[in-house]
């Protein structure tokens, strides 16, 4: 009996260790889960990384050290493989759009490489990430050399059926241009297709040309004609009262961002009546 009742009793001790180690377990894959869920919160909204060192009191599932070094480790070697890979996966297995761009940053310039394929499974269009080089020489050499990571990544160039680019004769012109090399590689033509939203801005500058005025211009000296100062503001605050609209912010144009100019002059155009009376 006495043998019997240590064997329970050892049972009931193993048990229960047992039972901890799961519960313990448990509590963990819920902290990693709420971690990546916060990780992939930041990214999808575009939060900088500073934020988490703060925002871990508003994830009540989150723990108490998820701060802005956990975080960008669990983003860069946690969550980007397993995307990446997912990519470079579509990408081995069937033919897909590949879809470039370079950033207007002043330092080091990026070079962005999206591939737009369908997903096997649920047959979905889905656009993703390949790589982000730094190309900071513009040649279509160096493009193509940033684009080779087809190599690393085992991809065949047989699998990319369409171009999508910018109209620049570096990418999509006749001799020595991206795409040409691009051709000469995959020893197949590409159909190519530029930028739409830059060939419509072109067109629209080409057409704005033939105005008496420069409407960038306009914009551009009405926004900082009442930037800097507040009684200017407050004034055609009252001239938007007295003729009966809603107060709106004149926006600032910025050149290099070419689609503002159509949310600067619809805003421009909401406060014409206002701006009037007011000059």
């Amino acid at each position: 009996k006495r043998k019997k009742k240590g064997f329970t009793l050892i049972k009931k001790m193993a048990e229960g260790r047992t039972d901890k180690k799961q519960k313990k377990r448990r509590k963990n894959d819920k902290v990693i889960e709420a971690e990546t869920r916060s990780a992939c919160f930041l990214i999808k909204h575009n939060v900088p990384l500073g934020a988490s060192d703060h925002a871990t009191m508003l994830f009540c599932h989150n723990s108490q050290d998820s701060k802005r070094s956990k975080t960008t480790a669990i983003i860069y070697h946690a969550l980007a493989p397993e995307f990446t890979q997912e990519t470079i996966t579509a990408s081995r297995s069937g033919p897909f759009t590949l879809r470039l761009d370079t950033s207007s940053d002043t330092e080091d310039k990026l070079f962005l490489i999206l591939i737009r394929h369908c997903h096997a499974q649920t047959g979905e269009i889905k656009v993703a990430l390949l790589d982000l080089p730094v190309c900071n020489i513009g040649t279509a050499e160096s493009l193509l050399e940033c684009v080779n990571v087809f190599k690393c990544f085992q991809i065949p160039w047989q699998n990319v059926v369409a171009l999508l680019c910018d109209s620049t004769s570096v990418n999509v012109g006749q001799h020595n241009s991206l795409k040409t090399l691009i051709e000469k590689v995959s020893s197949a033509d590409l159909f190519t297709l530029g930028c739409t939203c830059h060939l419509i801005s072109l067109c629209a500058s080409k057409a704005a040309s033939a105005l008496s005025i420069a409407v960038g211009d306009v914009l551009i000296r009405v926004f900082y004609y009442l930037d800097k100062s507040a009684k200017r503001k407050h004034l055609l605050k009252e001239y938007a009262d007295f003729v009966g609209i809603e107060y709106r912010k004149i926006l600032k144009r910025a050149p290099t961002r070419w689609l503002s100019l159509g949310r600067c002059v619809d805003r421009f155009l909401i406060m014409l009546p206002a701006s009037c009376t007011f000059f």
